[in-house]
């Protein structure tokens, strides 16, 4: 639902229609650019970052893509890809929406039955867990210990699933967005919980890509 302009949902309809599989769609489209030539980086190693949901939704396409990903990074992931209790589900279900404001716009935002009508038709399509013990390439697990919106649980299960092709790194005291507001200001100190997570990542990505050439 958002444009180019990022200080708000423009199309909040389209927030309301949101499903993973759209959300892999997506990510997939933008992959399909960059092998093409219409974005940049076309023959460099790709890997994933996601944040939060957005970790469900890397885990998802990276379990798909095979031998095209070189690393995944999932930072403060949930290991569900549908935490809704009954009540929430009954209530999408009989008014075909659940409220999901943003504390960020202020909007009042939706979630769409959409959602939760593709997870009940194939459960396994949308689950972390099941995604991340297909995954071939290297994974990096980030949370923070002082995280109160997903529980250091998460990323332990997801580790689990993963095996011996996880690590996992704890910042501590970081939150779930490890101190850095939504949106940083570009003239604005970077936290050091934001800062040790983006050197905690590009350290993994710069491992998970083969040595270059250095010979004269």
């Amino acid at each position: 639902g958002m444009t180019n302009n990022v200080e708000t949902f423009e199309r909040p309809d389209l927030f309301e229609r949101d499903t993973w599989s759209k959300q892999v769609y997506d990510v997939n489209a933008v992959m399909r650019a960059i092998a093409s030539g219409v974005l940049p980086g076309a023959g460099l190693p790709l890997i994933l970052f996601g944040h939060s949901r957005g970790g469900i939704t890397a885990s998802l396409v990276a379990s798909r893509n095979g031998s095209r990903v070189a690393g995944l990074v999932a930072a403060a992931a949930p290991h569900q890809g549908d935490a809704l209790d009954k009540q929430q589900k009954r209530l999408l279900r009989e008014q075909g929406f659940l409220a999901s404001p943003s504390s960020r716009t202020g909007q009042n935002l939706r979630v769409g039955r959409e959602w939760l009508e593709e997870i009940e038709a194939a459960p396994s399509n949308s689950d972390p867990l099941i995604a991340i013990r297909s995954i071939a390439c290297p994974i990096m697990l980030i949370h923070g210990s002082a995280d109160h919106t997903v529980p250091l649980a998460s990323v332990q299960l997801l580790a689990q699933a993963a095996d011996e092709r996880a690590r996992i790194v704890v910042i501590d005291d970081a939150s779930h967005t490890f101190d850095a507001p939504n949106p940083l200001p570009t003239d604005a100190a970077v936290p050091s919980n934001t800062q040790q997570l983006i050197d905690v990542a590009c350290e993994f990505a710069l491992q998970c890509c083969p040595p270059t050439n250095t010979a004269l």
